[in-house]
């Protein structure tokens, strides 16, 4: 039987719990396991697994075949600590995928979005180049993906730019150094950028469009109230967590998702629910 498993990680484990419930409200089928650590005390309408290191032990089941997908909103050091014994071959660090809209109304992405801080080794680069490339084409049915290594200019870059764009030269479908603004848009469809620096731009750039959202909702409000409801549910529809509401591990054998540490109820239940569809049926 297909299962999802989710555990306890996060800022708000309560969140965990009653999304459990609410995705069984919208769909009793789901089958979930509730991976908890040894002491915790729950009550959630579903099987449950007890241990010292509940990732560890969801990525053994996966391994053994008696999971099928796991989700957390841990944070990115717990979960690599947790599935480091289950990285693919060539894979140094895994990266979180991030999906990031377009000017084309369309979707790019880049890796690392946080799940590793800095880092200069041209393998980990080598090896975000593949996993990503192969997902892509994978789930996102993007036949050739054109890959670049962000950098602040396509005409220069410092030493350590220089020695892992030369090492990504061979790969298939790496296009060059790139600027930011060639993700927004769609010159490439994977940007490669070490967790630190991915994680700093992803939290900056959702605070912008925030910002410029709410400053536009502001101004119309006088005039049109309605307007500015649309810009409010806007933001959300377009750019807010219900938008993009898992980011899955590359580099690790099995899948392996994370949610945002705040993830609310809802957002867990959806995320289960997408889950589903997307791997248990």
């Amino acid at each position: 039987m297909k299962t999802i498993g989710i555990d306890l990680g996060g800022d708000n484990p309560v969140a965990v719990t009653e999304g459990i419930s609410e995705a069984f409200k919208s769909n009793p089928d789901i089958q979930v396991v509730l991976y908890k650590p040894t002491g915790s005390i729950v009550s959630v309408p579903c099987r449950d697994n007890t241990s010292l290191n509940p990732i560890e032990s969801a990525i053994e089941d996966l391994e053994k075949g008696d999971l099928t997908v796991f989700v957390t909103a841990t944070n990115s050091r717990s979960l690599l600590v947790g599935s480091k014994t289950f990285r693919m071959p060539g894979v140094l660090r895994p990266g979180l995928l991030i999906p990031v809209p377009t000017w084309k109304d369309e979707i790019c992405h880049f890796i690392d979005g946080g799940a590793t801080s800095h880092v200069a080794d041209p393998e980990v680069f080598q090896g975000w180049t593949k996993v990503g490339r192969e997902y892509l084409i994978d789930r996102c049915g993007i036949v050739a993906p054109k890959i670049g290594l962000l950098n602040n200019a396509k005409e220069r870059a410092d030493p350590v730019m220089v020695k892992i764009h030369q090492s990504l030269k061979s790969e298939a479908g790496y296009v060059g150094l790139i600027e930011p603004k060639d993700i927004f848009h769609n010159s490439v469809d994977l940007a490669l950028v070490d967790g630190f620096t991915g994680n700093i731009g992803l939290k900056i750039l959702e605070q912008v469009a925030g910002l410029c959202l709410f400053r536009a909702a502001r101004k119309v409000a006088p005039y049109c109230l309605e307007a500015a409801r649309d810009i409010k549910a806007l933001k959300e529809e377009e750019l807010g967590y219900d938008a993009f509401l898992k980011s899955p591990l590359l580099g690790i054998k099995y899948p392996v998702f994370r949610v945002h540490g705040s993830a609310d109820k809802n957002q867990i239940a959806k995320t289960l629910l997408l889950l589903y569809k997307e791997y248990c049926l």
